[in-house]
């Protein structure tokens, strides 16, 4: 047993994007209402929509990382707080 409950793992935070940037290797910054911005950190191609807000999830997972999911039934992808 780790020294957290499973159930504090299981924590998400809803928030909406406002804008889609690209850095300079292609992974994509998520610039959320409250100011934070997160950056993709693994290779993955992402669909999201264009030219609007949209929700997405994210979660801690058991390592210490995070994982984002665009809308109810979009793909995770490993991201990290940059802002």
């Amino acid at each position: 047993r780790l020294g957290a409950s499973q159930e504090e793992y299981k924590k998400t935070i809803k928030a909406t994007v406002v804008d889609v940037t690209q850095g300079f290797n292609k992974d994509l910054r998520f610039h959320l209402t409250n100011g934070q911005v997160w950056r993709q950190i693994e290779p993955r191609h992402l669909q999201y929509p264009k030219n609007r807000d949209f929700e997405i999830e994210i979660s801690q997972g058991m390592m210490g990382g995070y994982r984002m999911r665009i809308g109810e039934n979009g793909r995770m992808v490993k991201i990290r707080r940059t802002q």
